[in-house]
Formats: C-alpha cells, structure tokens, sequence
C-alpha cells in the first residue's frame, strides 16, 4: 500500500514553491526528507496533513486518512496542562479511563510523567518538544509526519524515542515521513531517504537503505557507504 502523489503544484504570490511534483510514500516504511531551507519540502509536508491545499495536483489515500503531526514548533495549547494537551486530541475517542491511560503511556515514553501538571510556560523548549512527540503518538494517526522531531532532545532520549519509532513501525500499519538536518537520524532510521532540491521542489537523488534498522549497527562499513553517497550529494552537505 502507498500514498501517491501525482503532478502537485503550489504557488505563492506568483512563487512557484511545488511544480509538477510525483512522489510514492509506502505504508511500513519510514521516510527521511532531506534538502536545503526553502526548497519546499516543509509545503509538502503540509499538504499531506490537510494544513494546506495544492492548487492541482491528486493526492491518492491522503482524504481518507488521519494525520499526526511533528511540527519544528510545539503548538501546544498554552492555556492548559501537559496532560490536558494529550487529552485534547484524543477527546471523543476514548473513555476517560482508557484516554488518561493512554496519556500516561507517552508521558513515560518521553520522561516528562512527572509534569503533566505543567502549563507549557513552565517548560523548556525540549520539555515541549517531547510533549509534542507524546501527543502525536497518543494521537496514533495513520500518516506521520515529523519536520525536525528531536529539535532540542538529548541524545539518550532521542535514542530511546527512534528505537520507539521503528519498533511501532513494525506494529501497526503507518507512513513515517520525517525532515532532518541530522543525517545520522536518516541513516538511523529510514527506509528509504529522499534528498530534494528546489525551488521548485525536485527529488534529486533516492536511496534505499536496504539493511533492517536493528542490523545496522553490525554493517559499519555498508553503512558509512550510504553517508559517503549522501556527503556527496549537495542538498546533503548543506546538512551537516
């Protein structure tokens, strides 16, 4: 299963951001985005998730699916608590019970159990970043999409959170999508990695990572091969 996205074009002010744009994105799959500011792949990301529109194009299997989002920023609602942020999204789903459960659940994944009573104020600016990482994954929608998702997180964590990833991926049936600057998260996590250039946006070089995520470690020298091809393309340098 894939979501197919055909002959897309987006315009701003007469700035042509997306022109003629075809992509697949395969379901159990997790795909790393990588490519210069400004060369429009933050405007895809936003047109997967239904935050914007396309002004042509056909996006197969995006209407009918529900989205959880990684935003750069936070986003979290300032007037209510860390929990009361998780339960927010996932109200009308659950029970009580089963929703105060559920919240419970992230807020131990991302260390953060011991603030749920804080206001986002109160926090600092990694604090709220995993409360956004907890609040997509209670949320639990079929497309993930995550622009920057270990902004500001130590590295045990975020070491702890990408083995979390991959392990839900082989769980359920998700899209992963997710833009980096780091190319040690791509090569840690994806499947396949996309670099783009633009804009307009233009995919210019794919690769697939074909050792499983949980082998990786044990082929150093197949892998320091994927970054060699990565630091050799330009929209890669401009990463590190």
């Amino acid at each position: 299963m894939k979501l197919s996205i055909k002959n897309l074009y987006k315009t701003y002010g007469g700035f042509q951001v997306i022109c003629n744009f075809s992509m697949d994105f395969f379901y159990d799959k997790i795909h790393c985005v990588l490519g210069p500011s400004g060369c429009g792949k933050t405007t895809l990301l936003n047109i997967i998730t239904k935050l914007i529109s396309a002004d042509q194009g056909n996006l197969e299997e995006v209407e009918k699916k529900t989205c959880s989002y990684i935003f750069q920023e936070d986003r979290l609602l300032p007037w209510a608590t860390v929990e009361e942020n998780i339960l927010f999204v996932l109200e009308g789903q659950y029970k009580k019970v089963e929703a105060q459960q559920i919240v419970d659940e992230y807020l131990s994944l991302v260390n953060l159990s011991k603030f749920k009573n804080y206001y986002p104020e109160e926090l600092s600016g990694g604090m709220k970043q995993r409360v956004s990482i907890a609040r997509a994954f209670a949320y639990g929608g079929e497309i993930f999409v995550m622009d920057e998702p270990f902004k500001g997180i130590h590295l045990a964590l975020k070491t702890t959170l990408i083995q979390y990833m991959i392990d839900y991926k082989h769980q359920k049936s998700r899209i992963f999508v997710f833009a980096t600057h780091d190319i040690e998260e791509a090569l840690s996590m994806a499947d396949y990695i996309h670099i783009f250039q633009g804009p307009p946006l233009t995919l210019k070089k794919q690769m697939t990572i074909d050792v499983p995520q949980s082998q990786r470690w044990k082929y150093k020298d197949k892998m320091t091969e994927y970054k060699e091809i990565l630091l050799q393309n330009s929209a890669a340098k401009d990463h590190i």
